[in-house]
Order: structure tokens, then C-alpha cells, then sequence
């Protein structure tokens, strides 16, 4: 049996490499729709302004879909080794 125990998922999520994944899946003007409002990720706490670069957003509509999308990939992969 398999199991994988997931801490901060959204936070952990690789951005980069989920939107190559995503590439695959979508047409060219949908995928640079989705980078722009991945991209766009500013924050406020105590405030101050932080952005978040290398990962998806906790909060964000697009979140769940792109950390599924990452974590098929990364079971499927597992699975196969």
C-alpha cells in the first residue's frame, strides 16, 4: 500500500513545473490566462506586502485544480517506479 502524507500542499505545490503539465492540457491563450493569474499573488500580513513566486496561492480560485493537477502527476509517476 501506498500513501502520501501532504503538509501545506497549495505552498508546496511547484508552480513551474505544474504549468508545463497544464501546457499539455490546455490551448496557448488559456495557459498564458492561467499564468497571469497565477502570477499575479500579493499578500498583506501585519502589513506588510509579500508575493509568492514559486507556488500556488492558498485562497486562490485556481489553486485546488493546479495542486490536483500536480498531484495526479506525481502518483502516477510514483506508481510507475
Amino acid at each position: 500500500m501506498l500513501s502520501f502524507d501532504v503538509v501545506y500542499m497549495f505552498t508546496q505545490i511547484p508552480l513551474m513545473e505544474t504549468l508545463d503539465l497544464i501546457t499539455n492540457l490546455v490551448d496557448p491563450e488559456t495557459i498564458n490566462v492561467i499564468r497571469n493569474f497565477l502570477s499575479s499573488t500579493l499578500f498583506s500580513l501585519l502589513g506588510t506586502f509579500y508575493e509568492y513566486i514559486n507556488e500556488t496561492t492558498m485562497g486562490s480560485s485556481l489553486s485546488p485544480l493546479v495542486t490536483k493537477i500536480f498531484m495526479e502527476h506525481l502518483e502516477v509517476k510514483a506508481i510507475k517506479s
